[in-house]
């Protein structure tokens, strides 16, 4: 039997057209920077005498450098993420950073004597490299953007700050952002691009929610709490070292971990809950040293396991979480010499 070679034709010309369609890759976390040349009237740093600086690199010792001279400020970075990467070199690998939040400005470093640096192979989401460095080139650290003043605000999403401690809010009038008047967020209208975007209480934002009837409305509402992963801890009255109030995926908490300490979201343990030994043997406690175990057909929070050993007792109760083979249970036995007296044993 001869088999028409149309199938196998079709089948040729779909894989061909499948390998020149653009190869698109899932979005990524925002845990990237992407960066914008300053210009030249950004803010130099004096020459004479020039600012210097010892660089640590405390997690990695290696990469550390003293003696560097801070030139110039070269780059302003955001997080960012990234999606649609087309044509990627290969699969791209399972690499990723910690979620960022802060902006960063870098400047220009040239370090006295830089300390020689061996080749390491190290590898990105694009491949792996054996990475061979020359000589540290810039140092970034965290910044802020200001807020601008209400003047330099643009019609109509005006936001800026007013001197007087009023309220930047767009007039419809003069078609400008004008300080005072009537610049509440709460029940205002979102502007022509529907955005809210009147100044609200320290630890709010002006945000926009949707009415029982008619169009949607501006209120101040709370700000989320900043993210967990990686965040640096906050430390109590007590000296103890907290996470606060940061914000996790569902299911998860915030923790202090690792050395130095910082910030991690981990799943949530389970509860001392249930009736049964399994149930109870995965249970935690939150109080230091108290154990999860099962007590009658419940599971307890209880203090660790005490000896069921043999004292002297009035008829006194034996420890419900002694220490007995499975099986058995602490059990008070009176004195064969009769009397109140007896001991606790396991039977």
């Amino acid at each position: 039997m001869r088999l028409s070679p149309i199938p196998f034709i079709t089948t040729a010309l779909l894989l061909a057209a499948a390998a020149m369609l653009p190869l698109r890759v899932q979005a990524q976390p925002t845990d990237h920077l992407i960066c914008y040349t300053l210009k030249k009237d950004a803010l130099d740093l004096p020459k004479s005498p020039a600012v210097t600086a010892d660089l640590l690199a405390n997690l990695q010792p290696d990469f550390t450098q003293r003696r560097c001279t801070i030139v110039k400020p070269v780059e302003f970075c955001v997080p960012a993420a990234k999606s649609n990467v087309l044509n990627p070199p290969a699969p791209l690998l399972n690499v990723s950073g910690q979620t960022l939040t802060d902006d960063y400005i870098c400047y220009l470093i040239k370090c006295t004597d830089p300390a020689p640096i061996s080749a390491r192979r190290v590898e990105d989401q694009f491949g792996a490299r054996l990475q061979q460095t020359n000589k540290p080139f810039t140092m970034c650290v965290p910044a802020s953007k200001l807020k601008p003043s209400c003047d330099q605000s643009t019609y109509p999403r005006c936001g800026g700050t007013c001197d007087d401690g009023s309220l930047c809010h767009a007039d419809k009038t003069t078609k400008m952002c004008t300080c005072g008047g009537t610049g509440t967020c709460d029940g205002s209208k979102p502007d022509a691009l529907g955005q809210c975007v009147q100044d609200c209480p320290a630890g709010q934002v002006c945000k926009t929610e949707l009415a029982t009837t008619g169009p949607p409305l501006c209120h101040c509402v709370d700000l989320p709490p900043p993210p967990c992963d990686g965040s640096v801890p906050q430390t109590a009255a007590n000296g103890d070292l907290t996470c606060g109030e940061r914000s996790c995926p569902a299911n998860r908490r915030c923790v202090v971990t690792g050395t130095p300490p910082e910030c991690v979201c981990q799943p949530v343990e389970p509860g001392c809950n249930g009736s049964t030994a399994a149930e109870c043997a995965a249970g935690m406690c939150t109080e230091p040293g108290f154990i999860c175990t099962l007590v009658g057909t419940q599971c307890s929070c209880q203090p660790p396991p005490q000896p069921c050993a043999p004292n002297a007792l009035a008829g006194g109760a034996c420890p419900v979480n002694a220490a007995c083979q499975p099986g058995t249970t602490c059990q008070f036995v009176p004195s064969a010499a009769g009397g109140a007296g007896g001991s606790c044993q396991c039977k």
